[in-house]
Order: C-alpha cells, then sequence, then structure tokens
C-alpha cells in the first residue's frame, strides 16, 4: 500500500502500534470494562480511611433514588491480601456510601481492584495500610460476598 503524501515512516509506525492491542492487557483498569465482576461486598468490612466532604442535597437525592430501586454505578474497592486475611479499601463514592449507610444496607456494590499494600500507600501516605486495616477493618480468613446473587469466597 503506497504512503500518503508527506506521510513519514514515523507516521505508519505509529498507525501500526496504535491498531494494535495493548502489550498487556492486564494492566488496564477493571474500571474500564463493562463487565468487570461486581460484588455485593459487607460494608462492615470496608475501611474508609479519609475524611469525605459530601453535599447534603445530593446524599438525600441518592436515598430516594435508592428507596425508589434505582440502580447506581458501583463503587471501587481496594483489595489487599496479607496471609488469610483481606482487607478492603474505599476512597471514592462518598455519596453513594452515605446513603447506604443511612438506609442501614448491609452490602454495597462494588467493582473489587486486586492491589498490593506497598500500592495502597499511594492513598495514605506514610500510614502502613496492614495498621490501619487491622485497626478497623481486620477480617479473619475470606469474607463471603455475593457476584450476581451468587455467594462467592473473596
Amino acid at each position: 500500500m503506497p504512503k500518503p503524501p508527506g506521510a513519514s515512516s514515523q507516521d505508519a509506525l505509529r498507525r501500526e502500534k496504535e491498531s494494535q492491542p495493548a502489550p498487556n492487557p492486564l494492566h488496564e483498569s477493571v474500571f474500564v470494562s463493562d463487565d468487570a465482576p461486581v460484588y455485593d461486598v459487607p460494608m462492615h468490612v470496608i475501611h474508609r480511611p479519609l475524611q469525605s466532604t459530601t453535599d447534603e442535597n445530593k446524599v438525600k437525592t441518592f436515598v430516594k433514588e435508592m428507596q425508589r430501586g434505582d440502580d447506581f454505578t458501583p463503587i471501587e474497592v481496594l483489595w489487599v491480601q496479607r496471609g488469610d486475611d483481606d482487607f478492603y479499601f474505599a476512597f471514592g463514592g462518598c455519596h453513594r456510601w452515605e446513603a447506604h449507610k443511612r438506609l442501614n444496607r448491609p452490602t454495597i456494590k462494588a467493582k473489587l481492584v486486586k492491589t498490593t499494600p506497598k500500592s495502597l500507600s499511594i492513598y495514605l501516605g506514610r500510614n502502613p495500610p496492614e495498621v490501619s486495616a487491622r485497626a478497623s477493618c481486620r477480617v479473619g480468613t475470606r469474607v463471603i460476598v455475593s457476584i450476581n446473587g451468587e455467594p462467592q469466597a473473596s
């Protein structure tokens, strides 16, 4: 196929690279994919180490919409395993979280992102994640969550 006028070999190489799949799909976020599993995670096991700022009107709106049965986007939960223990951390989804709390919902829909304690330190700074986790959300052995209504061990 002839090169278009003015196109360099670098342009051709760039187009070829862009047309190929990413070299390692494992580096893609699970949130990019609509088919990533959604879990019903018990709220009591999720640690939220950062103070949330919420808009009261937005929370009240979410509460009403949840009572109506409206669906919401799952929150993102970082999942760290240490030996036989699981630790769950959430940093976003503040309004959805607060609405669930006010409705006394035992679980919240979430996408789990398996991560390492080192990666978690990006969010927690100098706080060692295992210390923070054990202080408020240690979950001896595995937590049972459900995916599409079916119980699963996390």
